[in-house]
């Protein structure tokens, strides 16, 4: 049953990347939109969405909205893609339903997936839509340090136009506190609401940090996970996706992060070890306490 599989995030902790490696894999057929937003296209949910809307015929009355569709599908027509072109068109002109968004892997001949960090911040009424619609879909959530990952989202901000004030605490404190951020960094909470609808064999969590230090085993342990016969596939292993520009973290900021995720790096590093409780130290001292490199990949 396709899809074979759901990326759930984290946000800025590698699903870019992920997204990237599979695109390239030969066993692999990734639509031609990593985020399909399915899931979390409630009004009411904190991400931006554009399929908040169902009916086609209502989506193609904005100007806007239109010219996009069209634009998606005829350039992939000019580049004699179409598959694409298919895809795309089922994307934008047909109304939105569970059958729809099964329709979208169903094009795809090889495993195929939805790669969307939104949908780690979903409520419990939609993470059991998501397990009815793909009941046997594996799911992968990449972990970033809270700390870090908070900081890449801010200074990502300037993608679209937001500025970075690094003399303004409190502006970075209501980014931080809001609840779409607030729900995104916290993974236990975003792991325990999904082991209520699926077995905790679905499920498998990725380390960013893994990423840098020991991106074979990473990418490895994942295409396992989602059923590849070739795990050593190498292309692109090095290449960092989608990144923020590097703009070193004030103190004042970097305390005030690490009193707010204190209690759950804690808990997160009594419940996976690893990567989760080098969070809480230095690399020399966690280094000591545990020498060699934590496993990739760990079981919910």
């Amino acid at each position: 049953m396709k899809p074979e599989f759901i990326c759930i995030g984290a946000q800025k902790a590698g699903t870019t990347w992920l997204y990237a490696r599979l695109n390239s894999h030969p066993e692999f057929s990734m639509p031609p939109k990593k985020e399909i937003h399915y899931f979390d296209r409630s009004p009411n949910c904190p991400s931006p969405n554009d399929l908040a809307v169902t009916k086609a015929s209502k989506r193609l009355k904005d100007p806007e909205y239109a010219l996009r569709a069209c634009g998606k599908v005829l350039q992939s027509l000019v580049t004699g893609n179409l598959r694409e072109a298919r895809w795309w068109s089922r994307y934008y002109f047909k109304d939105y339903s569970d059958a729809w968004y099964r329709s979208l892997f169903e094009l795809e001949s090889g495993i195929t997936g939805d790669i969307t960090p939104s949908y780690s911040i979903l409520e419990d009424a939609d993470i059991a839509r998501l397990h009815a619609v793909a009941p046997e879909a594996k799911l992968i959530f990449l972990l970033r340090n809270p700390i870090e990952r908070a900081w890449s989202m801010y200074r990502f901000r300037e993608k679209f136009g937001g500025a970075i004030d690094l003399d303004n605490l409190d502006e970075f404190k209501t980014f931080v506190e809001s609840h779409s951020q607030t729900a995104r960094s916290d993974y236990l909470r975003t792991i325990d609401r999904y082991l209520r609808y699926h077995d905790s064999d679905q499920m498998l969590l990725g380390f960013y940090d893994a990423l840098s230090e020991q991106p074979e085993a990473l990418l490895s342990a994942l295409l396992t996970h989602l059923g590849a016969k070739n795990t050593e596939h190498r292309q692109g292993l090095e290449q960092f996706e989608n990144k923020s520009r590097q703009i070193e973290m004030p103190q004042a900021y970097r305390d005030y992060l690490e009193s707010r995720y204190r209690d759950e790096m804690e808990q997160l590093a009594e419940r996976y070890g690893g990567y989760a409780a080098r969070w809480l130290c230095p690399a020399p001292a966690a280094d000591a306490l545990q020498p060699g490199l934590p496993p990739a990949v760990v079981r919910p």
